[in-house]
């Protein structure tokens, strides 16, 4: 539990395939992270209007990832790998 913690705050991971589950939508699926620590509305959105912002995803937080290109999906992975702010450093 500790260690899902740890990855879950201070890591954030893009996967080859992206992991994303097809059953949410883009904004659910970036968001995730964030609901899942219990994080409050207000700061949920305001992280998610700015990662849309930073990655030109906003007009299709709404479309579920099938309804995507392979390249808004990768978008949409890299929004949910940088909205918890994971610490940044080199491996």
């Amino acid at each position: 539990m500790e260690l899902a913690i740890f990855r879950r705050n201070q890591l954030g991971f893009i996967f080859q395939d992206f992991n994303l589950l097809d059953t949410l939508s883009v904004k659910e699926n970036i968001i995730l992270p964030l609901v899942l620590e219990g994080r409050k509305n207000n700061e949920i959105e305001d992280r998610l209007k700015e990662i849309a912002q930073i990655l030109n995803i906003e007009e299709i937080l709404e479309k579920r990832t099938y309804e995507i290109s392979g390249g808004q999906q990768q978008r949409t992975a890299c929004g949910r790998a940088l909205i918890n702010q994971p610490v940044m450093g080199s491996v």
